[in-house]
C-alpha cells in the first residue's frame, strides 16, 4: 500500500492506510493491535485495547489496573512500579510504601503499607526508629512507643504500678522488678560490674580473684552502695538486714571495694550480730586436680590453726562446723578420682567448703564470723588468698611433706613465714589467736 501520492503539481500527500479489521482507511492516526496490526480508532475501542501511559506499549483493558494516580497502567507497570498495601488492598507508589516491622510467632517479617494505613494503624518506636503496628507496641510511662524487641532489650514492668520504665530505674526485690518510686523500703539489687582497671596486686600480694558475702542485722542507708559495681544486696533468712555479697573481685581494686563496704558500714553503724557470718570465695578456675587437691590438704590439715582465728561458736554452729572429711578419705581420691567428682563429699557447712567447687569453681571458706570491720575483713582474704596460692605451688607431696608432724604452733609459724611473708598479719592472727583461745 503507498505511503503517499503524487499531486496534479508534482507535490506529495500522505495516504491513509486502511484498518485491518474493518478494512477502511483510517481516520487520524492509526493504531496498533496487539499483534502489531493497523486498526483504526473504533475497532481499536471495539477490541477494548488501550495503550499503556507509562510504557506506551499496547494492552486489553482487562490487563489493566488503575495506578495510585487513578489511571490505568499494564499489569507489568502497576507490578513494578507499586506496592499492594497489605492493609487496605490498595495500591500505593513503591517510593511511599511505609515498611512495619512485625512478629509471627518467632519469625520475624515486614508488611508494606500505604501511608494512610500507616497514619492509621502504625507508630514508630522511639528506641530504634522502627515503624511498627500500634498494637503491638508498647507504651511507657514517660509515653514513648517502644516495639518488642527494644522492650525485651531495654525495659521493664514494674510489678507494683504496672508502668513500663527503662532499666536505668529497675529496682529489684525478690526477684520482683519495681520502679524507683514503688521500690519497697527493703530491696534487693545486683553488683552492677566490678572493673580492675590497674591489675595491681601489690597490698594483697595475689592475683587470684575472690568474693566475698558478709551477713549484717542493721544495715541502715546500704542502698547507696547501689550502682557502685562491686556490690550485691539480698534478703538472708538467718539475719535481720542485709546479705551483702560481691562481683567477682580481684587484686588490690578489689580490696578498695571492701574498703568502700566498710567505710559506709562504719558511717552508718551497720552491725553484725550473733548468727551473722563472713563467707570469702576463693577462685579454683584454673587449678589442676593436683593443686586442688593440695590446697584441700592444706586447709584440713591446719584446722585448728585457721579455726583459732576466728570465735569458737563459728566451729560448732549449724552453718559453719569442722570438716566432716578425713586427710586419708582425701589422699586416697587423689590416687584414682577427680576432684571434682570428690568435691561433693559431705555438706556445704564444713567451715572449709569444697562442694562449692562444682557449683562455682570456688572453695567456699566459711568459719569467719559476721563483721563489718574492714580490717578484719581485708586480712581474711589476704591471709587466705596466700596461703591457697602457697598450696597450690607446693602441690599435694609439697603441702605434705611441708606440714608433715607439725604441732599447730609450727603450723602457724610456717603459714605465716611461707605463705603470708607478712609481719602485720603474722601479729594480726597471733593476737586473735590468743584471744579467742
Amino acid at each position: 500500500m503507498p505511503v503517499v501520492q503524487l499531486g496534479l503539481f508534482g507535490e506529495n500527500h500522505p495516504v491513509s492506510p486502511d484498518c485491518d479489521d474493518c478494512e477502511r482507511p483510517v481516520s487520524g492516526k492509526p493504531r496498533e493491535g496487539l499483534d502489531g496490526e493497523t486498526l483504526c480508532v473504533d475497532c481499536f475501542e471495539s477490541a477494548d485495547l488501550l495503550v499503556c501511559p507509562n510504557c506506551d506499549e499496547t494492552v486489553s483493558r482487562e490487563d489493566c489496573s488503575e495506578n495510585p494516580n487513578g489511571e490505568l497502567w499494564c499489569d507489568s507497570c502497576i507490578e513494578n512500579g507499586t506496592t499492594e498495601c497489605n492493609d487496605c488492598g490498595g495500591r500505593t507508589w513503591n517510593d511511599d510504601v511505609v515498611s512495619v516491622q512485625t512478629r509471627r510467632g518467632y519469625r520475624r517479617s515486614t508488611d508494606p503499607l500505604c501511608e494512610t494505613c500507616a497514619d492509621r494503624t502504625t507508630v514508630t518506636c522511639d528506641d530504634c526508629g522502627e515503624v511498627i503496628y500500634r498494637d503491638d507496641s508498647y507504651r511507657t510511662a514517660s509515653g514513648e512507643d517502644i516495639c518488642d524487641s527494644c522492650y525485651g532489650d531495654n525495659y521493664f514492668t514494674c510489678e507494683d504500678c504496672g508502668e513500663i520504665y527503662h532499666n536505668d530505674h529497675l529496682v529489684y526485690h525478690r526477684d520482683y522488678a519495681y520502679c524507683e518510686d514503688c521500690r519497697p523500703d527493703n530491696y534487693d539489687f545486683d553488683p552492677s560490674g566490678f572493673r580492675n582497671r590497674s591489675g595491681r596486686i601489690t597490698e594483697i600480694g595475689s592475683a587470684r580473684c575472690y568474693g566475698v558475702e558478709l551477713e549484717t542485722d542493721e544495715c541502715e542507708g546500704y542502698d547507696a552502695l547501689e550502682g557502685s559495681g562491686a556490690w550485691g544486696a539480698k534478703d538472708d533468712c538467718t539475719v535481720n538486714g542485709k546479705e551483702f555479697y560481691s562481683d567477682i573481685l580481684n587484686g588490690d581494686e578489689g580490696l578498695d571495694a571492701i574498703r568502700e563496704w566498710a567505710r559506709l558500714a562504719k558511717r552508718n553503724g551497720w552491725d553484725a550480730g550473733y548468727n551473722a557470718g563472713y563467707h570469702l570465695h576463693l577462685d579454683m578456675r584454673n587449678e589442676s586436680d593436683d593443686s586442688l587437691y593440695a590446697i584441700a590438704y592444706a586447709y584440713r590439715a591446719t584446722e585448728d590453726v585457721w579455726l583459732s582465728f576466728v570465735e569458737s561458736r563459728r566451729s560448732n554452729g549449724s552453718y559453719s562446723h569442722r570438716c566432716e572429711w578425713r586427710l586419708q578419705d582425701l589422699t586416697d581420691a587423689a590416687d584414682n578420682r577427680s576432684f571434682y567428682s570428690w568435691s561433693n563429699r559431705g555438706t556445704r557447712y564444713n567451715w572449709i567448703n569444697t562442694c562449692a567447687f562444682s557449683q562455682h569453681s570456688t572453695f567456699e571458706v566459711r568459719a569467719h564470723q559476721g563483721t563489718c570491720d574492714g580490717l578484719e575483713i581485708l586480712n581474711w582474704v589476704k591471709a587466705n588468698t596466700r596461703f591457697a596460692d602457697w598450696a597450690s605451688t607446693k602441690g599435694l607431696a609439697g603441702v605434705q611433706k611441708a606440714l608433715g608432724n607439725l604441732s599447730n604452733s609450727e603450723k602457724f609459724d610456717l603459714i605465716a613465714r611461707e605463705a603470708w611473708q607478712d609481719d602485720e598479719l603474722r601479729e594480726f592472727y597471733a593476737e586473735k589467736a590468743e584471744r579467742y583461745s
